[in-house]
């Protein structure tokens, strides 16, 4: 899975995150038509995975965890 780097075009969401939550990291990237949002926070990280098209695959799921929880 290749990943984009969007987090730039997605000011307001990451805005929103920092300012209210326990977040101190939020990045947003696209793979196509998934987007994935990424947020650590003192206590846990969050992996969101969304497409509008069609149903979210468990490769995608897999992929993700391992790229962002390693």
């Amino acid at each position: 899975m290749k990943l984009v780097n969007v987090t730039n075009s997605h000011s307001r969401l990451v805005l929103n995150q920092l300012e209210n939550t326990d977040a101190h990291l939020v990045k947003v990237y696209t793979a196509g038509n998934t987007t994935i949002v990424y947020t650590e926070a003192p206590e846990h990280n969050e992996i969101l995975l969304i497409n509008d098209k069609r149903k979210i695959q468990p490769k995608e799921i897999e992929d993700a965890i391992k790229l962002f929880l390693r």
